[in-house]
């Protein structure tokens, strides 16, 4: 089937140093709709090139200065313009120039004088062989493009990677002004977490969406759940007052939202934003955006049953604190952190009194018990999301405090004693008659000649010292 021209989407350049030609050829064009530029010579024609890029070049063959089979010769030479069509404009005498045009790589030739159906004829049929051309290269590019992001997104682990990745592809696909990504935080609250935004237009990432906002509300409904919500142009669909003061404060002038669902539920939105123009949206548009949502939702899915294993990976299963493993990873990367920055690392080792025999006395279940308490009683006293409680191994715990000096973490190790002589669980074979906590304290700042190691190595000694002193302190080196 061949395509439908409408002409006013086309623009021609027409290219004759005879002024009768140029009015013959706009005689017959622009009562159709047609949009003409003209050039005269072979230096104009090439300056309209740069400044137009027209869909299809009407070109003399015979021109002072240039000649049209040198003009044809340099833009084709430029990979700008080679999918331009030329036509070549000639008179019956000079038919001997034909096979050079199209060595140069013109489609087609027009003798003078114009007969104008077959102008129109020629015309209407490299439009539509470009027309085609043109739908047959972006299909590629988007096959490409679409095959190029779902790989990546898939791959990645961190939601924020992924969502960085889809808003970024999808704006690059589409042409689009501004793509976000939203996620719901409430049944009809939603936050803008990831953006695309071309320069010129305003962020919104951030931003609160709120459900009067949408053209449909409700989250969990089957049908908002597996819809599209396609707005051409803003300026002509019919909206709330709510709705237009929205589109008109972050200048959308077209807008698609798709739903993000996995099992069944709706995790978000991706928002694709047009703002300068209206947009038509063509059906290929929104199944490679369908698809792509899709692929995203997986993808998010992915990661978060990823980050519900690494966080397994980083507990300590019976106490439910994070293990050796995780310490080692945050000191190490608090080590490196701090030492650009110059900021001070304290670190506190922690051991149970006489754990053994409360053990031997009690037994491995009440033993196991008082370990869960101690450990939630010490991750009790940090107040700073960057603080890290870790079971070290044993009867033996850790805090890391970043960027705290020694006397902030003689606080912490003051709330810890207290803490833990608030639980007052019972230890019949204790000095003190209930679990105690010995505590060693060191504090450095990182240089490039030190290690962690050190850190940890000088905690020790000071919870060893602290035994030594009779045990249910805290010692200092």
């Amino acid at each position: 089937m061949r395509s439908v021209i409408n002409p006013q989407d086309f623009l021609i350049l027409v290219v004759d140093d005879i002024p009768t030609n140029l009015r013959v050829v706009r005689g017959i064009l622009e009562p159709i709709g047609y949009q003409l530029t003209f050039a005269t010579n072979g230096r104009q024609t090439l300056e309209r090139i740069e400044t137009t890029k027209p869909d299809l070049i009407l070109l003399d063959v015979m021109m002072p200065e240039l000649s049209g089979l040198e003009v044809c010769e340099i833009i084709y030479s430029n990979p700008l313009y080679q999918d331009i069509p030329i036509i070549f404009l000639t008179a019956h005498y000079e038919k001997d120039f034909v096979i050079r045009a199209f060595e140069q790589g013109a489609v087609d030739y027009i003798t003078k004088p114009f007969q104008k159906l077959e102008l129109l004829a020629r015309i209407k049929t490299h439009l539509e062989l470009k027309q085609y051309r043109d739908r047959l290269k972006r299909q590629v590019q988007q096959e490409r493009l679409m095959t190029e992001i779902t790989v990546n997104i898939l791959s990645y682990s961190e939601l924020q990677e992924i969502l960085s990745y889809t808003v970024t592809g999808i704006r690059e696909l589409l042409e689009a002004d501004r793509v976000t990504v939203c996620q719901f935080i409430q049944s009809e609250r939603a936050e803008i977490i990831a953006e695309s935004v071309n320069e010129q237009w305003p962020s919104r990432l951030g931003e609160i969406i709120t459900n009067t906002q949408w053209l449909k509300v409700d989250q969990f409904s089957p049908e908002f759940a597996r819809s599209l919500q396609v707005i051409e142009d803003t300026r002509k669909s019919t909206l709330t007052a709510i709705q237009s003061d929205y589109f008109a404060h972050w200048k959308v002038r077209a807008e698609v939202v798709l739903p993000l669902i996995y099992l069944e539920n709706c995790w978000g939105l991706v928002i694709v934003d047009y703002c300068q123009h209206p947009h038509f949206w063509k059906t290929e548009e929104l199944n490679l955006l369908t698809q792509l949502t899709q692929q995203t939702a997986i993808a998010i899915h992915q990661s978060e049953l990823y980050q519900q294993l690494e966080k397994l990976a980083n507990l300590d299963g019976l106490t439910q604190i994070a293990n050796r493993r995780q310490f080692d990873q945050a000191i190490d990367y608090e080590w490196q952190r701090l030492r650009r920055n110059q900021f001070p690392l304290s670190l506190i080792f922690c051991d149970v009194d006489y754990f053994k025999k409360y053990n031997d006395f009690y037994g491995h279940l009440v033993g196991d018990s008082c370990l869960k308490q101690v450990a939630q009683a010490i991750a009790g006293v940090m107040k700073r999301p960057a603080d890290l409680v870790a079971r070290y191994g044993g009867e033996e715990f850790v805090i890391l405090l970043p960027n705290t000096k020694l006397e902030g973490a003689i606080h912490i190790a003051q709330q810890v004693q207290q803490a833990i002589a608030d639980l007052r669980i019972p230890h019949a074979q204790g000095v003190e008659q209930y679990v105690t906590l010995s505590m060693g304290i060191n504090t450095q700042i990182p240089t490039i000649d030190s290690t962690f190691e050190q850190l940890i190595e000088n905690s020790d000694k000071a919870l060893y010292q602290a035994k030594k002193n009779g045990r249910n302190q805290f010692s200092v080196i």
